[in-house]
């Protein structure tokens, strides 16, 4: 079976990137008041406080809300992506064991789709049947709304309207905020983490119907 134990070490980065976001807002010693009212950016109630309220508000505003949802949508990205590297490491070792004439990187889509038709036509199996793809698939367009357009919603409007749906829907694991211009999707300190456990469950239930299998 193909070796899913470094997921471990995956989960161990989860909870390292929570560890420094809660170090980094600590140092920052501010009261619950402090926070609440940078983090509402009431810019208005800080003038009134004087310069000092003020500079702290520049200097605590990125650290409290920016910073922690960049390093949580990274922490995302990167269980995606380690998703899809480890599934096309699968597949070379199928193409190894079958001697297949063709790689999964031969074929025209992209990431899980990509397996996904590799392992239907070498081995014969649906793994968009299995637990877990539905899910992937909705972390594949959050994912994508995070690196191809910072988290923005600019897309197509029927795309616009998935990707809306599937924030509702895990409004649990990501935050869609609607008061600027655009919809912002915010990752939320459950996504990476529910990520990687979706994420392991499936690459062990491929790993098990269609691992590598003897060439004799």
């Amino acid at each position: 079976m193909f070796d899913t134990t470094i997921w471990v070490e995956v989960d161990d980065y989860l909870s390292h990137v929570e560890k420094l976001i809660a170090l980094s807002i600590k140092r920052l010693r501010l009261t619950d008041d402090e926070k609440e009212l940078i983090l509402r950016a009431d810019l208005d109630e800080i003038e009134k406080r004087g310069v000092d309220a003020l500079m702290r508000y520049e200097q605590c505003y990125p650290i409290l809300k920016t910073y922690p949802g960049l390093l949580r949508r990274a922490a995302f990205v990167f269980v995606m992506t380690f998703l899809e590297t480890q599934l096309e490491e699968l597949c070379d070792l199928v193409q190894s064991a079958d001697h297949t004439t063709f790689s999964v990187r031969d074929l025209a889509k992209q990431g899980t789709d990509r397996v996904a038709l590799f392992l239907e036509r070498v081995r014969g199996i649906n793994i968009k049947e299995y637990r877990g793809w539905q899910e992937i698939d909705k972390f594949r367009v959050i994912r994508n709304v995070f690196v191809h357009s910072n988290g923005g919603i600019t897309v197509s409007p029927q795309q616009q309207h998935r990707a809306k749906d599937i924030a509702r829907k895990m409004s649990s694991y990501v935050q869609l905020n609607a008061d600027d211009d655009r919809a912002v999707l915010i990752a939320l300190p459950t996504l990476a983490p529910y990520a990687a456990k979706i994420a392991r469950d499936f690459l062990e239930q491929v790993s098990h119907q269609a691992g590598p299998r003897s060439s004799a």
